[in-house]
């Protein structure tokens, strides 16, 4: 599976954590000497609240929800609205090179919906992203797509000519655009940032220390509508992706 810490909201004081998809009796299938390939893949996810004195003391408990689809070896990618882009993987296998069965449909997750609201499925790619695939967020807001070093793994009892590695390497790289990319009504540009100071040579990097006081300028797009507000933003790191993890 793949997991990352849900997006950190005021007033801080309550971190989330959330683990995606899997795989399912993966000891029994490997102790009974079962094509790795054919483990089934999970299509649950599991939500906790960080806080530790619940953890001490045993009182944080996993939420659980149901997930479009399963998916093994699968990435997820934080947007600037605060939801989470799942994509790439596979139905089932063991991971690494045992992936079966592509997942070829992005999901989103809103951390923010109610339970049981909080998955639907956006744009699919004609392009499988199994073992070693990769997905990060650009500073555009759009999210590059790459990667993947093999084909399908098959089983032996599915008339596959074997259970394992299918070396078949994965050059195209795609471009994820998510919603907001279509609604530019709702997209401003920021113009000038001050208290800030200079990074490197490039006037447009700008540093700041925790607790400083930042002030945003900026202007919306002619069809921005007049009652347009913006009321919050969102300070993301840049990306840096393996094995199920963005960094």
């Amino acid at each position: 599976g793949f997991s990352r810490f849900l997006p950190f909201k005021p007033p801080y004081d309550q971190p989330e954590y959330i683990a995606f998809g899997g795989i399912v009796n993966s000891t029994q299938s490997v102790l009974e000497g079962d094509c790795w390939s054919d483990v089934k893949g999970s299509d649950k996810s599991f939500r906790i609240g960080v806080n530790y004195d619940d953890l001490r003391n045993n009182r944080s408990q996993w939420e659980e929800e149901t997930m479009p689809m399963s998916r093994v070896g699968g990435l997820s990618v934080t947007l600037p609205n605060g939801e989470l882009l799942l994509l790439n993987g596979a139905e089932q296998g063991m991971g690494n090179d045992y992936l079966h069965n592509p997942v070829r449909t992005a999901v989103m997750y809103d951390p923010d919906a109610p339970v049981g609201n909080r998955y639907r499925t956006v744009a699919s790619s004609p392009i499988k992203r199994l073992y070693h695939n990769v997905a990060m967020l650009l500073p555009n807001g759009n999210v590059m797509i790459a990667g993947g070093e093999q084909g399908e793994a098959y089983s032996t009892a599915n008339d596959g000519p074997w259970c394992g590695t299918n070396y078949d390497y994965t050059y195209e790289a795609e471009m994820y655009k998510p919603p907001y990319v279509f609604e530019p009504e709702k997209r401003p540009t920021i113009t000038q940032l001050e208290n800030g100071y200079p990074v490197g040579d490039d006037d447009d990097n700008v540093g700041f220390e925790f607790g400083d006081t930042i002030r945003v300028y900026y202007t919306t797009t002619p069809e921005s509508s007049a009652d347009v507000v913006v009321d919050g933003a969102t300070i993301t790191s840049p990306s840096a992706v393996t094995h199920g993890t963005e960094m």
